[in-house]
């Protein structure tokens, strides 16, 4: 009776994600979409860009995401641009 582990379960491998979604913040309150299309275009494997808006101005809040197409492109992306410049930044 010694210790351990032991299952009678088959083990599976977990699903392959399909996409995978990643929160941007600290973006400017005047970013367009196609300002943050042009900030993202560097990147590969963006299946959508989505900034969050105010109802009721249509501006930025200030966030968006970026959907890739899998885990490795989302964590290039992310070591990549993690702390750049905006493009508000850039030409202010």
């Amino acid at each position: 009776q010694g210790g351990g582990l032991s299952s009678t379960r088959p083990i599976h491998p977990a699903p392959a994600m399909a996409e995978v979604k990643v929160f941007v913040g600290r973006l400017p309150r005047d970013i367009t979409d196609e300002d943050f299309e042009a900030l993202m275009a560097s990147q590969t494997g963006i299946v959508k860009t989505v900034l969050l808006k105010d109802r009721a101005t249509g501006k930025c809040k200030g966030c968006g995401f970026v959907l890739f197409s899998t885990l490795a492109e989302a964590v290039a992306c992310v070591e990549a641009l993690n702390g750049a410049v905006t493009v508000s930044e850039r030409l202010g």
